[in-house]
Formats: structure tokens, C-alpha cells, sequence
């Protein structure tokens, strides 16, 4: 009740948290979100309602060219970990 205050009633939130390796946002998702449009801008992509989960992470390694194929394998493998550990926690929320 603090947090939502009655008279501003909510349209639409969002929880946002920067860690040391980049961040995320976590939140409720329509059929009709510009979400899908600003990060799935394909025709065929099948829309549903739910909760939006999206990170942005980054790995510094000193001496790597930023398009090193082990960084871009080593990014992408720690963006699956997070999604999939936030996945895991919000599933029965």
C-alpha cells in the first residue's frame, strides 16, 4: 500500500535491478506491449501474455577483442544463467 499509491493508479510496472555484470527487468506482458515490437519485431512471432524477463549482461576480460568468439560464447552463457535463475525463482510466484 506505501509503494502503490491509490491515487496514481498503476497502468503498468516494472522492476528493474543493475548487478555487477549488467541488469534486469522483470514484467508484466500483454498481447499488445510495444515490448514485442522493440525486441521481437517478427511477424510470425506468436504473442502471449505473462511476465517479460530481459538482461543485459557484459563480461571485462583485459586483452579480449570485444568480438573474441570465446567472450561472445562467454557473455551469452552467462545471459542463459541469469534468465534461467530468474525463471526458476519467479516460476511458482
Amino acid at each position: 500500500k506505501n509503494f502503490l499509491l491509490e491515487k496514481y493508479p498503476s497502468k503498468d510496472m516494472n522492476f528493474s535491478l543493475v548487478y555487477e555484470n549488467g541488469m534486469y527487468n522483470i514484467g508484466p506482458l500483454s498481447d499488445t506491449d510495444i515490448f514485442y515490437a522493440r525486441e521481437f519485431d517478427i511477424k510470425t512471432c506468436k504473442k502471449h501474455i505473462g511476465i517479460a524477463i530481459d538482461t543485459d549482461n557484459y563480461i571485462q576480460k583485459n586483452g579480449n577483442n570485444i568480438n573474441d568468439k570465446s567472450l561472445i560464447k562467454d557473455v551469452y552463457t552467462l545471459s542463459l544463467s541469469v534468465e534461467k535463475d530468474l525463471y526458476s525463482n519467479l516460476k511458482d510466484f
